[in-house]
């Protein structure tokens, strides 16, 4: 498993059996829009918050080099896999964000030290859970 290291701190990710290679970021965002409801409530003044849509989406950002060839994750028709994104915590125990996501996208860039990147970007489309175990 190809993991890499930075600062001492192992950082990692997958995308249903494919490690993606030279790993250098990702992100993960969650969000739930809200929608105010003003009917009549005794308990709270006729006004309370419902949970509209929950989302998520990831990044991963991988270095673009010969030996770090893109990976092809986008397929036809786009079908879901599961994405593990390893992560680090203060204790130094591993553990992983898992969910079934879709590859919708992805970027190439560069950086100041002339470094090419691609950037995945996912949808997730079920529940995604923490684990705090080997990765």
């Amino acid at each position: 498993m190809a993991n890499e290291i930075f600062d001492d701190k192992a950082i990692g990710a997958k995308f249903s059996t494919t490690e993606l290679a030279g790993v250098i970021a990702w992100t993960f965002d969650g969000s739930a829009e809200l929608a105010d409801s003003t009917v009549a409530h005794a308990t709270n003044l006729g006004r309370t918050r419902v949970a509209g849509l929950k989302t998520a989406t990831a990044t991963v950002t991988t270095l673009f080099t010969a030996d770090a060839a893109p990976q092809v994750l986008i397929t036809t028709p786009v079908t879901a896999a599961t994405l593990l994104l390893k992560r680090h915590t203060a204790t130094n125990a591993h553990g992983y964000y898992s969910g079934s996501a879709k590859c919708t996208s992805h970027s190439y860039g560069a950086n100041l030290d002339g470094l090419e990147t691609i950037t995945y970007h996912f949808q997730y489309v079920a529940v995604v859970t923490i684990a705090v175990a080997a990765y």
